[in-house]
């Protein structure tokens, strides 16, 4: 008859060390990171649930040139995501009007390598406009702190996550 010992029932466990550093590294793999958006309505405005925006261009705030185009990359992005939304008219009386306030190309090697280090960053602030009246103001903000070989091209995944939270977001405030 086999007999097995007590200490023998848990030598397949992993030393606390090795458990705690694969729970550590799965919030690294998840590119961790965070995000925030916020509409603001005029006072006395009510966005109603027919809006339909277009999307004027788009001005870099940042004080920075970059090898790339922020500005036609978030209005394309902005534009698809209204059509997602069948928010979208090239015609509309409204108009999203947004600009570019910081943005961080950001790294994934040193993401990977130090948390943190390398996060690829964008925040915009928009107004929704009906001519020269403000109908509503809207902030949305994303950043990528850490991560691996995944979160390569996150410099630019980075528009299109941020334009769908603002348009996710203004169309949670239509009435």
């Amino acid at each position: 008859m086999y007999k097995v010992h007590a200490s023998a029932n848990h030598s397949h466990r992993w030393p606390l060390a090795a458990r705690v550093a694969v729970v550590a590294s799965m919030g690294v793999l998840a590119g961790c990171g965070f995000s925030s958006q916020t509409v603001k309505p005029t006072a006395g405005v009510v966005l109603k649930k027919d809006t339909h925006l277009s999307v004027a261009p788009v001005t870099n705030n940042t004080g920075q040139s970059f090898d790339i185009d922020i500005q036609t990359l978030l209005k394309d992005s902005l534009t698809k995501s209204l059509q997602k939304e069948s928010m979208f008219s090239e015609s509309a009386t409204a108009a999203l009007n947004c600009n570019v306030n910081r943005y961080a190309k950001g790294n994934a090697f040193a993401r990977w390598l130090v948390p943190g280090a390398g996060a690829t960053k964008l925040g915009i602030g928009c107004e929704v406009r009906e001519g020269d009246k403000v109908l509503a103001t809207a902030e949305a903000e994303r950043s990528v702190l850490a991560g691996g070989g995944y979160t390569i091209g996150a410099w630019l995944t980075i528009f299109t996550k941020v334009a769908n939270d603002l348009v996710g977001e203004i169309k949670r405030s239509l009435h």
